[in-house]
Formats: C-alpha cells, sequence, structure tokens
C-alpha cells in the first residue's frame, strides 16, 4: 500500500468560509501549534505551507488547544486594560469630583486603553471563530471514524470516498452527515442478518 494512500486528508483553508484575516490567524496558530517537531506537527506545519487544513483528529485538536490557549490570554490582558481604565478614570477626578490639571493626558490615556479593548475583542472574536470550526471539523472527523471504524474500513486508507461528508462542513450540510450515518447502520445492520442468516 502507497504511502500517499494513508497519508491524512486535507482541505483548503479557503473552503472553510474564513476572511483573509482569519485564514491568516489560522496559519500562523498552524506553524506555532506544528512546533512540536513530531511527525504529525512535521505535516500540519506541510499542510499550512501549501494552503491546507489536516482532517486528523490529533493535528485538529491540537489546534483547538492553541486556540484555546490564545483566546485565553487574551482575555486576561483585556482583565488587565480594564482594570487599568478604573485606575485611570480615578485618577483624572480629585476628591470632590472634579477634573485634575493633567486630566487632558488621563483621557488620552484612557482612550488608547479603550482602543486596545477593542482590538483584542475583534482579535477574540476572530479566534473564537476559528477555533469552533476547528473543533466542528474534528467532531466530524471522529464520527466519521468511529462510523468507518464499526464497519471495518481504516479511516486513513479508505477515508477518501467520504471526503464530501466532510467537506459538507462549511455549508453546515447537516442532512448529508445524517443521511451518512443512518446509511452506515443500515448497512452494518443488514451485514449482521446476513452473517447470522449464514
Amino acid at each position: 500500500m502507497s504511502s500517499s494512500s494513508q497519508a491524512p486528508q486535507a482541505v483548503s483553508v479557503s473552503q472553510l468560509g474564513l476572511s483573509s484575516d482569519e485564514v491568516a490567524v489560522l496559519q500562523h496558530a498552524q506553524r506555532e501549534a506544528a512546533a512540536g517537531g513530531s511527525n504529525s506537527s512535521r505535516a500540519a506545519s506541510r499542510a499550512s505551507s501549501q494552503g491546507l487544513l489536516l482532517l486528523d483528529s490529533g493535528s485538529l485538536a491540537q489546534l483547538g488547544r492553541h486556540f484555546d490557549r490564545l483566546m485565553q490570554q487574551i482575555s486576561q490582558q483585556l482583565d488587565h486594560l480594564t482594570e487599568q481604565t478604573q485606575i485611570v478614570t480615578m485618577t483624572m477626578y480629585d476628591a470632590a469630583g472634579n477634573l485634575v490639571d493633567n486630566a487632558d493626558a488621563e483621557i488620552r490615556r484612557y482612550h488608547s486603553i479603550m482602543a486596545q479593548m477593542d482590538d483584542l475583542e475583534v482579535e477574540f472574536d476572530r479566534i473564537r471563530h476559528i477555533r469552533d470550526i476547528v473543533r466542528e471539523y474534528r467532531q466530524r472527523v471522529q464520527e466519521l471514524e468511529r462510523a468507518l471504524d464499526s464497519t471495518g474500513i481504516h479511516p486513513r486508507t479508505d477515508i477518501r470516498p467520504r471526503m464530501d461528508i466532510i467537506m459538507g462542513i462549511g455549508g453546515r450540510d447537516t442532512e448529508a452527515w445524517e443521511n451518512e450515518k443512518t446509511g452506515t447502520r443500515a448497512k452494518e445492520k443488514k451485514r449482521k442478518e446476513k452473517k447470522k442468516g449464514t
């Protein structure tokens, strides 16, 4: 059996429904997540350089964890900036509630912090969107692998005929996915009944 038939399938990032900025974030995250140096990491890195996303549950899980860490870091930065806005607000007024002499400088600082928070919130939403897509792909891939395992089909060597089911994720083709699972269960039941009859 050739090595190419064993290679994990991949999808072009242009088919994920992402904006150009989100594609850039995804590819950067792929390179960072692939820094581990394992075979799967190197494969993910090669896929990134080719504009692809590996449809491999391990690679997708690793990428999902990377996005979770990024979101946690952004949340911490937002918490810190929120504290800074409170400090700046307090320093703009004296004990009597009047604006202090250098209030203009503090107001500029306040607006600067708010602008940083706006940028971080946009980045947070962007990363969350990408992470959710990665999670959905991982879930579909895992479900497909379990379905193939139950029928005795090796998920790595025989996944190509069923790639259209995974590719339906971009268009949220839930009906096609459910039909695939129903068909698999029906075939498995028929196979067992035939085996029992013999």
